[in-house]
């Protein structure tokens, strides 16, 4: 249910609209990576997909992104209202406010902040009645994309909006009995390039992390997981 239920045009016209090079250059401004995609880069085995509008400039995005907008029959004058859950988090908040703006100034869409502290936020978000778009995070428990791509299985529990594609669930089955690391890999890509084509989430940034290191110290790059072990630091020389 809610208006952006069974219309993947309008998921993408949101998409196309949301700065990610201005949201992490001047809202989150820690190093934060623009998202296209659910997987990140650097995952084991994996290049991910991205949305066939990738390579278009800011101004042919916006262009695109209201022609979906018209067709799926909002204008300024009928704009698409929509409620906007999200944890009271500093940074959090900032980013939700600039997706929304974004919204705002691109299409003309009325969004509704819905803050919550944390606890509230979680019984919230399981319920989708109470919200039409939700802010949530993800790092994968293994260097693998199906730790990502799993979370949108139709049993996953965090699968809050309850997308469900009956191929996306036989390419993750197959994906999941396949021995041969190239076919995986095909199959997990041929999913999330599918996932993408109907936009029942909309990545942002990818996370960073930023560490001190005293001078003199070597040490292996920090690997995806962000896992460095001390038994690897030695001193320079």
């Amino acid at each position: 249910s809610g208006p952006l239920h069974d219309h993947p045009g309008l998921r993408e016209a949101l998409s196309l609209t949301v700065d990610r090079e201005a949201i992490t250059r001047h809202v989150a401004r820690a190093g934060q990576v623009p998202a296209y995609s659910l997987v990140p880069e650097g995952v084991w085995n994996y290049t991910p997909a991205v949305p066939d509008w990738r390579g278009l400039d800011r101004a042919a995005r916006l262009t695109r992104a209201r022609a979906l907008y018209a067709t799926a029959g909002f204008s300024p004058e009928r704009p698409l209202r929509l409620r906007l859950l999200y944890s009271e988090n500093v940074l959090v908040q900032r980013i939700c406010v600039a997706v929304a703006a974004d919204w705002k100034s691109s299409l003309g869409v009325e969004v509704e902040l819905i803050p919550m502290e944390f606890r509230a936020y979680l019984a919230a978000r399981a319920d989708p009645a109470q919200w039409d778009v939700v802010r949530v995070g993800w790092s994968a428990d293994y260097n693998d994309a199906s730790s990502f791509l799993d979370t949108l299985a139709a049993d996953s529990p965090q699968n809050f909006g309850r997308w469900t594609d009956a191929r996306y669930a036989e390419l993750l089955t197959a994906a999941a009995g396949e021995a041969d690391i190239r076919t995986r890999r095909e199959l997990l890509q041929q999913a999330e390039r599918l996932m993408l084509q109907q936009h029942p989430v909309l990545p942002v940034y990818f996370y960073v992390a930023r560490r001190l290191v005293r001078p003199g110290l070597e040490a292996p790059a920090i690997d995806p997981l962000n896992r460095t072990y001390s038994l690897y630091f030695r001193p320079g020389v």
